[in-house]
């Protein structure tokens, strides 16, 4: 019998520049999905979106001009 095993998906440091202490979210491609998590808390709830859905929100926030809080 045949027993499939999950493999961990592998996990992407989004901001391997950012300084001690920032927010840096983990991202695991999936193949019909990507997952976040928070990397200070990666035993709390992953959040799974669409491959799709995932890269059209990337590309806007990448259209978007960067704004800084005291804007």
């Amino acid at each position: 019998m045949c027993r499939l095993r999950p493999r961990p998906a592998r996990t992407t440091r989004t901001c391997p520049g950012c300084r001690q202490g920032s927010y840096e979210p983990n991202l695991a491609g999936l193949p019909t999905r990507i997952a976040v998590r928070d990397s200070k808390a990666p035993a709390r709830a992953t959040l799974s979106f669409p491959v799709p859905a995932f890269t059209a929100f990337v590309e806007h926030l990448k259209a978007e001009p960067r704004r800084t809080r005291n804007t």
